[in-house]
């Protein structure tokens, strides 16, 4: 979302200096979501972080597409959850608790393959908003991702809890 934010706010009739305010607003929330995400997780369970990730992002696609009107409350939370995920994503690398070379390996796993993904996705998304010359496929797209981070990550919490309780 954040490299198509504010072209898709500029097609919904905003200047192209108003949708670029309303994309600062999302990574400004954004920085948020990084910081604040660590305390929650604390504060509950890797589980809750996963969720608030995974539901917050689920507002920018359904809100977008079911009430874009509310591009405030789309922008602000969905941005939480776009700085907390890369958050999350380092947290539970590091919650399987093994030694600092096999987390360091994980982790470049991770990265290398998340990398790579998310970067076909800012093309993907354009490439279908060109072919459809509107933004409901690119959206639709982008629930599915949604959905592909957030049920895979809440069975790794399941893979986490056994972890903890067994070390």
């Amino acid at each position: 979302m954040t490299a198509w934010l504010p072209t898709l706010m500029a097609g919904q009739g905003y200047s192209h200096t108003d949708a670029g305010l309303i994309a600062s607003v999302f990574q400004v929330a954004g920085v948020a979501g990084c910081l604040i995400l660590p305390v929650i997780t604390l504060r509950t369970s890797i589980r809750v972080g996963v969720l608030c990730v995974g539901i917050g992002w689920l507002a920018i696609p359904l809100g977008f597409l079911l009430a874009p009107g509310g591009w405030l409350a789309w922008c602000l939370i969905g941005g939480f959850a776009q700085g907390a995920g890369i958050t999350i994503v380092f947290i539970m690398i590091n919650a399987f608790g093994d030694d600092e070379h096999t987390t360091a390996g994980r982790s470049g796993i991770v990265q290398g393959i998340g990398y790579a993904v998310a970067a076909t996705g800012p093309l993907l998304l354009g490439l279908l908003h060109e072919l459809t010359g509107a933004w409901v496929l690119p959206l639709i797209v982008e629930l599915v991702a949604v959905l592909l981070f957030l049920i895979p990550g809440l069975i790794v919490t399941v893979s986490l809890r056994r972890a903890s309780r067994t070390g």
